[in-house]
């Protein structure tokens, strides 16, 4: 593949986990979901910012419980690298009282610049409270393998979702592989204590036809 910083930084923010944010709850059933999220790992070329790596896609509630989703990873396309993923994302338990709601969410993703191609797989569980109406409070944990091989990399991430009808917004502050020291990566992540990767990927949804 090409070594140009750009793919360098494209391709270390797959190895990370990719930027979405997490998956909060599954859409409702019978809805159609459009979305998009933008963000990553904070790098710092002396000033600090967010990878822009840029995903869209939409999911659809097939049941109660459950839905389906795909997005397309649109930043990678700027050095031809060409990304898709598709998952499905499952309601464990609802929300109880004062016990969360808990979501599991199951990704399949692949890159491929149409000469060599890498596969991934990323599970996320999230854990998030409905406070009044509108706003869902989130922690997350997920874990993202890759088909080649290598350690499972692991990140965990604290986020909200705020929905006025139809539109919803979300912001998510994460840790990428927290048990990775910073100063190994060829990208000068920011980390915390020296370890990983600290990211904000925001994002945004929107529900046609969709009342609350």
């Amino acid at each position: 593949m090409r070594t140009s910083l750009w793919v360098v930084c494209c391709m270390a923010v797959v190895a990370l986990g990719c930027g979405h944010t997490s998956p909060v709850r599954p859409t409702p059933k019978g809805q159609l979901q459009l979305q998009a999220d933008m963000g990553g790992p904070i790098a710092s070329w002396g000033v600090p910012f967010p990878a822009p790596h840029l995903t869209a896609g939409a999911s659809y509630g097939v049941a109660d419980r459950l839905d389906v989703h795909a997005h397309a990873h649109l930043t990678p396309l700027l050095v031809g690298l060409a990304g898709l993923d598709v998952g499905s994302t499952y309601l464990l338990f609802e929300q109880s009282g004062a016990l969360p709601a808990l979501s599991g969410t199951a990704r399949l993703l692949g890159f491929t610049d149409f000469r060599e191609s890498a596969a991934y797989f990323e599970a996320t569980a999230t854990a998030s409270y409905l406070v009044g109406e509108r706003l869902l409070p989130y922690a997350s944990v997920t874990g993202f393998a890759q088909f080649a091989g290598g350690p499972i990399l692991v990140s965990p991430a604290a986020g909200a979702q705020l929905w006025f009808g139809e539109l919803g917004l979300q912001a998510e502050a994460r840790w990428f592989s927290p048990d990775h020291p910073t100063e190994r990566a060829v990208i000068p992540w920011v980390g915390v204590a020296g370890q990983g990767a600290l990211g904000l990927v925001l994002g945004i949804r929107w529900r046609p036809g969709e009342v609350r």
